[in-house]
């Protein structure tokens, strides 16, 4: 058993996705179904349960045990989510498994952003030029329920040259619940699901490294 699919048996003990278990994926390689279509490959979706996840494995043979005969290629779990962000494609890792999970794309989303900023890439964290009243109203009653929550602050995150992306990162009290990063994340998702809004990046201060310091200095909501 690797180190992907220890992490993975840990958390179905503890009965939730969370940020123990997208850490852990986040470093280890994971193996990517892949489609070809007119000569480029591409990540394999499959319809699962009436859903369309992207497959992938916690190594090449339980790819092959699985039945996949296809094309594979190998990447850490971090750029496997990567470059799915924004496709509105979920993740199924071992599908049919008891060592497996579905992640959502709201789930992808948090899995790339727990792994390494590569070394060089300008990072911008910020106050939003245009500030989203409406979005930070609904942030502050919805985390502001959730008992634990020290703080939430909505930035604007430039990695590279990639698009700003919104982005809430939220600061929790210390020796708070394991829970409550899941609760308040779930808080997050229905405010901006009240704001009509399907994409919300989300992190957590700790996850932040040599950026924490600048952005504990933005105020919070």
């Amino acid at each position: 058993m690797n180190p992907a699919e220890t992490a993975l048996v840990e958390a179905r003990g503890r009965g939730r996705v969370d940020d123990e278990l997208l850490q852990a994926l986040a470093d280890q390689p994971l193996t990517l179904g892949l489609d070809v279509a007119d000569g480029s490959p591409r990540p394999a979706a499959r319809e699962l349960d009436g859903q369309p996840p992207v497959l992938a494995w916690t190594s090449p043979q339980r790819a092959v045990d699985a039945g996949w005969t296809g094309p594979v290629v190998e990447r850490p779990g971090h750029e496997i989510a990567s470059l799915l962000a924004g496709t509105g494609l979920g993740l199924a890792l071992n599908p049919g498994e008891p060592v497996g999970v579905r992640l959502d794309p709201d789930g992808l989303a948090q899995l790339a952003l727990a792994g390494p900023v590569p070394a060089g890439t300008a990072v911008y964290l910020g106050a939003p030029a245009v500030p989203d009243e409406q979005l930070e109203t609904r942030l502050c009653d919805e985390v502001g329920a959730v008992d634990g929550v020290a703080a939430v602050r909505l930035v604007t995150m430039v990695v590279g040259d990639a698009e700003p992306r919104a982005t809430v990162v939220l600061s929790l009290q210390a020796h708070a619940h394991p829970a409550v990063a899941d609760l308040a994340r779930q808080a997050c998702w229905r405010a901006a699901a009240m704001c009509g809004r399907d994409e919300l990046d989300i992190v957590l201060d700790d996850q932040l490294g040599g950026l924490r310091a600048s952005v504990l200095q933005l105020p919070a909501l």
